[in-house]
């Protein structure tokens, strides 16, 4: 009987929350129409602000491969330089003074 009694009560509640639903003021639908607004706007937004991530994130790939790039360069260029240098100290007259020194 209590069981009976609750189901009767749950369907009682759920007819008056369909009627309310039904009768909302009209404030309610205003407010309702105006979020919805709201968030079709702000949806907009995140699309926008997603794609602008995506492009920046795609600009920041390409300015660090730039820049490993340079580095790599940069790198092969200071190698390069450091190998000249010292070819040039190790000249012919660095070597013939050497060698003079090893006559006396």
């Amino acid at each position: 009987q209590e069981k009976a009694a609750r189901e009767r009560e749950v369907s009682t509640s759920s007819a008056t929350e369909k009627e309310v639903v039904m009768q909302a003021p009209a404030e309610v639908l205003d407010a309702l129409q105006a979020l919805a607004a709201e968030n079709a706007k702000l949806r907009m937004e995140l699309e926008h602000q997603r794609s602008e991530n995506v492009k920046l994130r795609k600009e920041n790939q390409q300015l660090q491969a730039k820049e490993t790039t340079r580095g790599a360069w940069l790198a092969s260029f200071m190698i390069s330089k450091k190998y000249k240098e010292e070819e040039r100290s190790d000249t012919p007259s660095t070597r013939l003074s050497a060698g003079d020194a090893s006559e006396e």
